[in-house]
């Protein structure tokens, strides 16, 4: 076990030694062996070595071949042996001990003194136990030995009392008569010890320490128990007790562990306050009432309750005492309410309770009185007046006419909401002294309420009257006509009411005017209800039968439907067709027309027969003489109307006639296609039966071509060639005949150019003539063309004629004419046809003698490139000579040539492994195609040397920060050259100069330059062996002023400053042209404008804007007549006045 921090006192006695983990070792033989001890004691480190405040030493005198060993006792006396091998006088020894690795042996030898300690690193619980030296001494001495003690300290790991955490409350009822605390200090070596303090004071009574073993284990757990009795609430409260363990091995201050005691006891009985159970409140009070309880640990819940039922439970705590407060408006259903208020806390086993009874007066609500309203004279009737909920109760008094009617009956009753209900009954006699006597009944109990009746003597109304219909008159059916009854007198007044036949009918509210009463009737008649009977009645309490009026009413009504036959059944083109339409009933008789596609026809009226609700029907026919394809399908509707109701009912029939085949009107006669297309067009004829069968005819024969198909009335063109082109004829048949349709196709391709001139040569100054025939459908004006990239073709003439001709004829050849001349020949249909002719303008070739090709230069072993160039045509044949003998292709030498773009040609002489012999002068010669020369040129072949000088120096363009120049080549020396472009301002020394390769050409753009500024511009050339002996004339450029002169302008600067004088001018001119312009535009404006004051007769002006204005047709002629609303006469007047205007303006 690893244990850190553990203090070790070993237990000694004279010839004692504390020492772990000893292996026996044989009896060594020793002469003598003297050992000293004293007490020590040892500080243990987890990991790390026994280090002791004193060492005990071992001390022996040892002779030759003397032997030392240490022997070690565990607990259940077994003997172990730790062997210190290879020790003998004189020899030397090895401290480890096998199999031990933490034990070994130090040795101290001072002369005849050795000195011998067991040391024991990282000490562990098991190193615990009795160490022995042993000296078996030799030569018949007795053997000698002394032991030692170990005892590992190890300090208990946790305390803890039973229950509770460390720092914990400890709650305890005050009636507790023992509370014992427990605590624990577990697995320590020896137990630990245990001490109990009471608020930081050590207490020593009523404590029971237990120390009990471990099993298996040389550790002990402690057990210590504390008695606490007494008042607790006086003497504990808030008491901290702290159990703290003692030990041996505790490094740290304190192991400790502690709670508080919290005892726990009940508050005092809750006290009511701010109402006196029992005193009256009135309903709407305010009510305020407090309920304390004092003391109790924990402070106590203060609940309230009213009527068993929990109403609060909010409460406050401080100073002691726990207080909830409960406001609330007085209410009558709180009267007799009982508000108990409750206090308990932990301590408490049953609730500490206060109640108050709560009394609330409120006055009743209202009175209300029942009874019979209506009676005879000398008819007694019973009234009953009734007060709402109140209390105290409340008395009830009659009075009538202002006076107090004596001989009620008085009866209270307590009410389930808190009051009381009083009731008070009267009998009155009825007299026919008076139509109607009032009766009230009064309530007072803090506020007064009262009631009235009204009661009536009854005699019968009046007849009624009805008002709104005559009985000449009608109403429309679902229209709505209003009647009015009408009845007066009566006690009470009448009740009216509404009937047809025996159905009461539902009525507008009746309206009570004085003695007259009115009833209004909002009355929709239906068909049936045609000479139906309205009748009014009149009743009160005092008629046995109802009064009544009745009247007869008549109804209009439209049909409601209309009924269409047709006859044959079957209707065919070319056969009399009957239909047949019978209207609905309808009253008066109804009108019938027929439409079709929005067309009236009118057929034969058949005249009318009586039906329902006293209605009538009308029958018409129409007839068509010879129904065709056009009523196939077409909607007949047959409109029965009311013409007094102007309404009525509308149906149709779809007709189904039989008809031959009928191509639509707008089916196509012409069809145009481009060759190769494939096209869809819908062909169908309309036929009934609609079973339709389609044959196609191409110049009267049935067509074949598969380009060409009809299937189902579609005709399908598939890659369609010219040959398809022709007069076709679709047919189309069914059961009922056959139909043709004709139509021609027209197949269009593009053009095809199928001649051409493909070589014309001319010598120079000649004509030259090609010409290019194409065919196409259609032939389309210039179809034909003549073109070529770069060449200025105002030298050629080109002529057209329409049977797809073109010629094209060029003049005054020279010698840069010759190379391909492009047909084309385009309809528009499809991609252009193109096909080139070759001018070919005979000349002699003639040799490029530029500088850079009149030398030739190699070093020994090198290869050495000459370059003939020549110009002619049409080709150019080369020949090589030195020394006046021609040079074949072989050897040293390779000689080709080639074409390079228009009339330029190349030959080429390569000399491989030059030697000094091949250095001088060689002959390019060119000759025409009879092999005739026409031109030579020399070419001298040296070493290479410095290259020559460029030359031709020249400006090219500038802008605002660049200049273009440009330079020819002098010969590069037989090495590749560079090129220096030397620059500087002309009124400054200081140049800069820029590298160039040979292979960047000769043309180059100084950029980065001031604007408006002259340059001095030099090209110099070097190669390895040095700069050229001389180079071309400097030159002087300027640029540009700004960048708006625009890029790519000429501005060297003998030009001066002219670009800003010509911008300067062209701005002042067109100024003045403005201004001119202006002017003009004002005086023919004023012009016009006193023109057309003069002109009085005119009512309609046209305006500057619209004079100027972009619509020209809208502002610069005149209004047609239709425009105008006047006369002719007058509109011919005012158009010479606008064409004067016109006339003069322009």
């Amino acid at each position: 076990m690893a244990i850190n921090n553990v203090h070790m006192t070993p237990f000694l006695t004279v010839n004692n030694l504390a020492i772990n983990n000893v292996h026996m070792t044989p009896f060594l033989t020793v002469n003598y062996l003297t050992i000293l001890t004293e007490w020590f004691n040892f500080i243990v480190d987890l990991k790390s070595e026994i280090l002791a405040d004193r060492l005990v030493k071992t001390v022996g005198k040892f002779q030759n071949r003397d032997s030392l060993q240490f022997i070690q006792y565990d607990n259940k006396d077994t003997l172990h042996h730790l062997s210190i091998p290879g020790y003998t006088s004189g020899q030397g020894f090895d401290p480890s001990i096998p199999a031990f690795t933490r034990y070994s042996v130090i040795t101290n030898t001072d002369g005849d003194i050795n000195e011998f300690n067991l040391h024991i690193v990282n000490t562990q619980l098991s190193d615990d136990g009795s160490f022995e030296c042993q000296v078996l001494p030799s030569d018949g001495n007795p053997p000698l030995r002394a032991s030692a003690t170990l005892t590992i300290l190890v300090p208990p790991d946790i305390v803890e009392i039973d229950g509770y955490s460390n720092g914990t409350k400890v709650d305890v009822n005050e009636s507790t008569p023992l509370l014992q605390l427990t605590c624990h200090a577990k697995n320590a070596r020896p137990g630990a010890g245990i001490e109990w303090y009471k608020n930081g004071r050590l207490v020593t009574t009523n404590i029971v320490n237990i120390t009990e073993p471990i099993t298996g284990d040389k550790r002990e757990n402690t057990k210590s128990v504390i008695s606490i009795r007494g008042d607790l609430r006086n003497e504990q409260q808030g008491a901290v007790y702290t159990c703290r363990a003692t030990h041996e091995a505790i490094t740290i201050s304190t192991l400790q562990t502690m709670v508080t005691l919290n005892i726990l006891y009940p508050p005092a009985i809750p006290i009511i306050t701010g109402y006196q159970s029992k005193s009256p409140v009135r309903a709407k009070d305010t009510v305020r009432m407090i309920c304390e309880s004092v003391g109790g640990n924990p402070a106590p819940q203060v609940v309230w309750f009213k009527n068993d039922k929990k109403l609060d439970y909010s409460f406050s705590i401080g100073h002691g005492k726990s207080t909830n407060e409960l406001t609330f408006t007085a209410d009558p259903l709180d009267n007799d309410a009982v508000y108990r208020c409750e206090s308990s806390n932990q301590a408490t086993q049953l609730p500490l309770t206060t109640q108050v009874t709560l009394v609330v007066h409120f006055p009743p609500k209202s009175v209300t009185i029942t009874g019979q309203k209506l009676g005879k004279a000398g008819e007694q009737i019973q009234l009953k007046c009734t007060s709402s909920n109140t209390n105290p109760p409340t008395n009830l008094a009659w009075l009538s006419k202002g006076l107090t009617v004596a001989g009620a009956n008085e009866q209270v009753e307590a009410s389930d909401q808190g009051g009381y209900i009083t009731t008070s009954t009267l009998t009155v006699t009825l007299t026919n002294q008076e139509p109607t006597v009032l009766f009230m009944c009064q309530a007072a109990n803090y506020s007064t309420v009262v009631s009235t009746i009204e009661l009536s003597v009854l005699y019968p109304p009046g007849r009624p009257a009805i008002e709104g219909y005559n009985p000449n008159d009608f109403i429309a059916a679902g229209s709505a006509k209003s009647l009015k009854c009408v009845s007066s007198g009566g006690n009470p007044t009448a009740t009216l009411k509404w009937f047809k036949g025996n159905e009461e009918l539902t009525s507008e509210p009746q309206v009570n005017v004085g003695n007259v009463v009115t009833s209004d009737l909002i009355y929709v008649p239906k068909p049936s209800d045609n000479q139906a009977e309205i009748k009014c009645t009149a009743s009160n309490e005092a008629t046995s039968v109802p009064l009544e009026r009745k009247l007869t009413i008549t109804v209009y009504f439209p049909p409601m439907s209309v009924n269409i036959t047709f006859s044959p059944p079957e209707p065919k083109s070319g056969q009399v067709l009957r239909l047949t339409c019978t209207s609905g009933p309808s009253n008066p008789a109804a009108s019938i027309i027929w439409v079709k596609s929005g067309t009236r026809m009118r057929g034969t009226n058949q005249g009318n027969t009586p039906s329902d609700h006293g209605g009538y029907t009308t029958t018409n026919i129409l007839e068509i003489a010879s129904p065709s394809y056009d009523d196939h399908g077409a909607a007949f509707f047959c409109e029965a109307k009311n013409l007094v109701l102007d309404k009525g009912w509308s149906d149709a029939v779809t007709l189904n006639v039989k008809f031959k085949p009928v191509f639509n009107a707008y089916a196509t006669h012409h069809i145009e296609i481009v060759e190769g297309q494939s096209a869809t067009l819908n062909m169908t004829a309309l036929g009934n039966p609609i079973d339709l069968t389609y044959s196609l005819y191409k110049d009267g024969v049935e067509a074949s071509s598969s380009a060409v198909d009809i299937s189902n009335g579609i005709l399908e063109l598939s890659s369609i060639a010219k040959s398809d082109s022709g007069s076709y004829s679709l047919k189309s048949e069914n059961t009922q005949g056959a139909t043709y349709h004709n139509f021609t196709i027209n197949v269009t391709y593009p053009a095809s150019i199928t001649t051409i001139t493909e070589e014309v040569s001319k010598g120079v100054g000649g004509i030259a003539y090609f010409e290019c025939e194409a065919e196409a459908n259609p032939l389309v004006p210039n179809m034909i063309t003549w073109s070529r990239q770069g060449f200025d073709m105002t030298k050629t003439k080109q002529t057209y004629d329409s049977s797809g001709k073109s010629y094209l004829t060029v003049t005054e050849l020279a010698k840069e004419d010759s190379g391909m001349f492009t047909c084309t020949a385009d309809n528009r249909i499809g991609s252009p046809s193109t096909k080139e002719a070759k001018l070919i303008v005979v000349f002699d070739p003639k040799i490029d003698k530029s500088p850079q090709y009149a030398k030739a230069a190699g070093d020994q072993g090198d290869t050495i490139e000459l370059m003939c160039k020549a110009e002619g045509s049409p080709e150019v044949h080369f020949k090589w000579k030195k020394d006046n003998e021609e040079i074949s292709n072989g050897g040293q030498f390779q000689v080709y040539s080639k074409f390079l773009e228009g009339n330029l040609y190349q030959g080429e002489l390569k000399i491989v492994n030059v030697v000094k012999a091949n250095y001088g002068s060689y002959i390019c010669e060119v000759a025409n195609k009879n092999m005739t020369v026409t031109d030579m040129f020399t070419i001298n072949v040296d070493g290479t040397s410095i290259p020559d000088a460029p030359y031709d120096l020249k400006f090219i363009n500038s802008t605002h920060d660049s200049i273009t120049v440009a330079w020819k080549p002098g010969f590069n020396g037989g090495l590749t050259q560079t090129f220096i472009v030397i620059i500087r301002k002309s009124n400054m020394n200081t140049k800069t100069t820029i590298e160039l390769k040979e292979e960047d050409g000769t043309i180059y753009s100084i950029k980065g330059l001031e604007r408006a500024t002259e340059y001095t511009i030099a090209v110099k050339a070097k190669n390895d062996h040095g700069p050229a002996s001389s180079s071309p004339v400097p030159i002087k450029a300027k640029t540009l002023l700004s960048a708006q002169e625009g890029d790519n302008q000429l501005a060297q600067s003998d030009d001066d400053d002219m670009p800003v004088i010509i911008i300067l001018v062209v701005c002042i001119v067109g100024i003045f042209l403005l201004a001119l312009n202006i002017g003009l535009i004002l005086f023919f404006v004023r012009k016009r404008k006193k023109r057309l004051e003069s002109n009085s007769d005119t009512t309609s002006h046209t305006n500057t804007i619209e004079l100027y204005g972009p619509n020209k047709e809208a502002s610069m002629y005149p209004m047609t007549p239709s425009d105008d609303g006047r006369s002719y006469g007058t509109y011919e007047k005012n158009m010479d006045g606008f064409s004067d205007d016109y006339s003069n303006y322009e």
